[in-house]
C-alpha cells in the first residue's frame, strides 16, 4: 500500500476511533502509525519528559486492547489514572470501549464510567456510536455518513433525537482531508481544522475558532523514514485558550 493510502486510512481510523464527531488533536494522532504498534506517548517540556500521557497493550494477535493514562513512582509505574478497554466482533472490528477511571472506593479500584457501542454497514464502514454514560443515567450517540470510501460528516445527538452540531469534513482532488469545520445544530460554524501534505503524509494543521476568525494553535509533525510519526508539537496562539504548547513524542513497539 502506498503511503498516501495509509495515511488516508488511519487518518479515517482515527477520526472514526478516537474522536466521537470532535476536532483537535488526540494522543493517537491522525499520523500516530503507519503499520506500526504503539508503545506510549510522552509529554515533553523542552528536552525534558514531563509525563507519559497514554500507555497502549495489545493481545497475541496485535490488536488493541487497552489505552490508559498511567502513574509512575520514581521510575515504577503503580497503577493508572484511567483506561480504555476495547472489544472486538467476530469479524475482528472494534465493536465497544469501555471507559474506566480510578476510584479507591470500588473493590477494583476502578468504575465504569461508560460504554460506548459501534455498529458498521455492510461496507464495515463504521455508521454509529452509541455511548451510556453508566453513573450520570445518559446517553449520547454519533452518526457517520460517507461518499464512498470518503467520511464526509459525522452529526452528534444529546438525546435520541436532538442533534447538538456536526462536522463536515473536506478533501482535495488527492482524497486526502483538508479540512474538518464544526457546526452547531443550528448551523452555525464554531471551528475549523485545515491540514497540509507532503509526500503522503501530513506534516502541519491549523485549528480556528469560529468560522476562522481566530487561529487558536499551529500542530506540526515529524516522522521517521516508515512514515509514523516521532513528535507532535502544538502552538498555542491565543492567550484565552485552555492549553498550553506542548510537545508529544511517541514510542513504538519491535516489528
Amino acid at each position: 500500500m502506498k503511503t498516501a493510502d495509509f495515511w488516508m486510512a488511519w487518518r479515517l481510523l482515527w477520526v472514526l476511533t478516537f474522536t466521537g464527531c470532535s476536532q483537535g488533536v488526540s494522543p493517537v494522532d491522525p499520523a500516530a502509525t503507519q503499520a506500526a504498534r504503539l508503545k506510549r506517548v510522552l509529554l515533553y517540556s523542552g528536552e525534558q519528559m514531563v509525563s507519559i500521557v497514554r500507555e497502549y497493550d495489545y493481545d497475541a494477535q496485535k490488536r488493541l486492547i487497552r489505552v490508559s493514562v498511567p502513574r509512575y513512582d520514581q521510575g515504577a509505574k503503580v497503577g493508572m489514572t484511567l483506561y480504555d478497554d476495547y472489544a472486538y466482533d467476530e469479524s475482528g472490528r472494534v465493536s465497544a470501549i469501555s471507559n474506566y477511571n480510578a476510584n479507591m472506593y470500588e473493590p477494583s479500584g476502578f468504575s465504569l464510567l461508560k460504554v460506548t457501542r459501534i455498529s458498521y454497514n455492510k461496507e464495515n464502514q463504521k455508521v454509529q456510536e452509541w455511548t451510556d454514560f453508566l453513573l450520570a443515567g445518559n446517553s449520547n450517540h454519533v452518526n457517520y455518513r460517507y461518499e464512498g470510501k470518503k467520511l464526509v460528516r459525522c452529526d452528534k445527538f444529546e438525546r435520541p433525537d436532538q442533534l447538538s452540531g456536526y462536522v463536515v469534513y473536506a478533501y482535495n482532488p488527492s482524497g486526502e482531508m483538508i479540512s474538518e469545520t464544526t457546526h452547531s445544530a443550528n448551523d452555525v460554524v464554531t471551528g475549523v481544522v485545515t491540514h497540509v501534505y507532503q509526500n503522503g503524509l501530513n506534516p502541519y494543521s491549523e485549528e480556528y475558532s469560529g468560522n476562522r476568525e481566530h487561529k487558536l494553535r499551529e500542530i506540526t509533525r515529524q516522522f521517521d523514514e516508515k512514515g509514523n510519526i516521532i513528535q507532535l508539537t502544538s502552538n498555542e496562539l491565543q492567550p484565552y485558550s485552555s492549553m498550553k504548547s506542548y510537545v508529544w513524542k511517541y514510542e513504538y513497539l519491535p516489528d
